[in-house]
């Protein structure tokens, strides 16, 4: 799983390039109250059902709170009478080829293109349609026009629910604010850069409660912080890259749990489910845990709703 983790591997590069030995490298991780190791237990190679009981992150939702004051609350924690049905929106954003974008290496990222891309809206299409409290509409690029308006045009319109199925980047810099981050959007020449600052703005005006992220690097700092600024109460990604066939089976295993919930919908207990069943699943076939860890790897975040205190409207993330 730490050979996935850009970051990781960025500082595992930095290391060797200043002692310049890699017999003399050692690595050491701590556990405070503020640092958990919860995403270690990825890395455990236990094979049997019985053993999944004794790992955290399927006991219980791994999520991260943030403080700041939101127009409006997370799917499932709305006060008062919530109107139904609730409008979804799934947006099938798969493109692939060279972007303007580049890595921290300085060069141009090139993206490859998301097979599993339309099945996975069909699937998700077909599993809200299902549920009375949901009206999904699938919006697609047609590749002619501008792709950024006809994103903008269609967010002017009011969701409570976005999925996006697409590619993300993040690229950190020395300082928070230095951060990049953005989503592609298919255009006619080649991938389009959206700032996830844009889209966070969008999302504010059309009242969404609970924006998926199926795309890489979906849940780095940038991406969060950006959001969170914005006013969107809840998002779900993934911390790092991961891989298409798997984000598909996690996000319909999520969505499976959230419409089968016969009270207030409830995200985290979702979230948990779409975890545990994904790793059970694993062993059920015969692999283990740390062979695909893109249960381990999604992560939620959401507002707090509770505990602020008037005034305080920074972001602030939470402990695990």
């Amino acid at each position: 799983m730490l050979r996935e983790n850009p970051m990781f591997l960025a500082a595992v590069e930095k290391v060797r390039q200043e002692v310049g030995d890699d017999d003399n490298v050692r690595f050491r991780f701590n556990v405070s109250e503020d640092n958990t190791d919860l995403l270690m237990e990825a890395t455990l190679d236990w094979k049997t059902e019985e053993s999944v009981s004794a790992f955290l992150l399927t006991k219980m939702p791994v999520y991260r709170v943030f403080n700041k004051q939101m127009q409006y609350r997370a799917l499932g924690e709305e006060k008062g009478p919530v109107s139904h049905p609730l409008k979804c929106l799934l947006i099938d954003a798969s493109t692939q080829g060279v972007t303007r974008v580049l890595t921290d290496k300085g060069k141009k990222l090139e993206l490859q293109d998301i097979h599993s891309a339309a099945e996975e809206i069909r699937n998700i299409n077909e599993i809200l349609s299902k549920a009375e409290q949901f009206e999904p509409q699938i919006f697609e690029f047609d590749g002619q026009n501008d792709s950024l308006n006809l994103l903008r045009r269609k967010l002017e319109e009011t969701w409570d629910v976005v999925h996006f199925v697409g590619h993300g980047f993040c690229r950190r810099g020395v300082l928070d604010r230095d951060d990049f981050a953005c989503l592609f959007l298919p255009g006619r020449l080649g991938p389009v850069e959206l700032p996830i600052g844009d889209i966070g703005g969008w999302l504010s005006a059309a009242k969404t409660k609970f924006l998926f992220l199926n795309s890489c690097q979906s849940k780095d700092r940038g991406m969060i912080s950006s959001l969170a600024e914005k006013g969107v109460p809840a998002v779900l990604g993934y911390r790092w890259n991961v891989l298409d066939e798997s984000a598909m089976k996690f996000a319909e295993s999520f969505y499976k749990r959230l419409v089968s919930e016969e009270g207030p919908l409830c995200l985290d207990t979702a979230f948990k489910y779409a975890q545990t069943t994904f790793r059970n699943r694993l062993i059920q076939q015969g692999y283990s845990p740390a062979d695909d860890p893109t249960w381990a790897i999604a992560e939620f975040t959401k507002s707090a709703t509770f505990g602020l205190r008037p005034g305080e409207d920074n972001v602030h993330f939470g402990k695990f």
